[in-house]
């Protein structure tokens, strides 16, 4: 996961970490460590950020797949 791209998107949408955390009903410590990368988003909680920012799917690749290697 790229969490500066996640940080750039939320600046974009004017939202901060913790309204994010609020939205996904995370605690503001469980979605720290999500956006940190300790912990992994779980598919339902990428889903429901695609639909709350309205994301394209450049923008989910850069966020939570680009670590990813296609050989």
């Amino acid at each position: 996961m790229n969490r500066y791209y996640l940080e750039y998107l939320l600046k974009q949408n004017n939202t901060s970490i913790q309204e994010l955390g609020e939205k996904l009903n995370l605690s503001y410590q469980c979605i720290k460590l999500k956006v940190n990368g300790t912990n992994e988003f779980k598919l339902s909680e990428i889903r429901k950020i695609i639909s709350l920012f309205n994301l394209s799917e450049e923008d989910v690749m850069k966020t939570f797949f680009n670590d990813l290697k296609v050989n």
